[in-house]
């Protein structure tokens, strides 16, 4: 995966702000460069699987047309089944195929060889926005967009492509031909968000893994049960400042570009219950 915290990465942003700067205030314009940016940003990701963001878009951008056109209540049932399975389908290919194939192998049950194949980055996030889309378009509750360009750019938004948070089209369409005014305001808190960032994923997640959870999760039974205890905890703070980290960067380069993501979490550990800590964690996701 390509990281935020890369040097590459460092480069990228710099390049694209630099010329995004003369592009913003003209619709069409900043549209297709924001698309072409984030096209080449998933290509670097992940290789030649970038095509499959064009391949969702392709399919899903006819098929919720055909949805919003169709007027007998059958035809636009089974188009959308048939937009969910191809989604879903995709995604457990990637995601479930050779995990399924291990569980079978597990059983003596046979000796298939599992498929060499790389889970795409991003794809659980665009899958999501795919079936937002299309699930909206359905119950009437969104109208399809016309510009095929437009829904390239909503898809494959490049600072929530690889950890989110997931967008729901209704939220973030509409701001893409409106015009764009960034302020101090939106300077200074995307940069707080950044930063903010930029610390849980580097200094505490990083840190703590490299330093301490990897030992004691590569040699449970060489250390006390009050150490493996600490690992868990250790992990679970890795998990939550790495996840919220890119969340929180991203959040902070979409107020950079004049664009507003939602929030995806909001203190977690402090909840209360399990049902409040699942409001709290991935917010995006529950909501959706």
């Amino acid at each position: 995966p390509l990281l935020f915290n890369s040097g590459f990465f460092l480069f990228f942003i710099l390049a694209f702000l630099l010329i995004y700067q003369f592009l913003y205030k003209h619709k069409l314009s900043r549209v297709f460069f924001f698309t072409i940016a984030s096209l080449y940003f998933f290509y670097k990701a992940c290789g030649f699987y970038f095509l499959l963001i064009l391949l969702s878009a392709v399919v899903d951008f006819n098929l919720s047309n055909w949805i919003y056109q169709a007027r007998k209540p059958i035809y636009k049932k089974a188009l959308l089944v048939f937009s969910v399975s191809i989604n879903l389908g995709l995604l457990a290919w990637f995601k479930y195929t050779n995990f399924f194939i291990d569980i079978f192998n597990n059983f003596d049950a046979g000796k298939i060889q599992p498929l060499s194949l790389v889970l795409p980055i991003g794809i659980s996030f665009y899958t999501f926005e795919n079936l937002s889309y299309t699930i909206d378009v359905y119950r009437n509750k969104f109208q399809p967009v016309s510009s095929f360009l437009d829904y390239c750019f909503f898809l494959s938004f490049f600072p929530k492509l690889v950890m989110g948070p997931i967008v729901r089209a209704s939220d973030f369409i509409p701001q893409i031909r409106k015009n764009i005014f960034i302020t101090n305001e939106d300077m200074s808190k995307g940069l707080y968000l950044i930063i903010g960032g930029l610390f849980k994923k580097m200094v505490i997640s990083d840190y703590i893994y490299v330093n301490y959870v990897q030992y004691i999760f590569d040699a449970p039974q060489s250390h006390s049960g009050i150490e493996c205890l600490f690992g868990v905890y250790g992990y679970a703070m890795v998990i939550y400042c790495d996840f919220s980290g890119y969340s929180d960067m991203a959040i902070g380069m979409a107020k950079w570009m004049g664009f507003t993501i939602p929030a995806n979490f909001d203190s977690p550990y402090r909840s209360s219950s399990i049902t409040e800590f699942w409001r709290r964690w991935h917010i995006s996701l529950s909501s959706w």
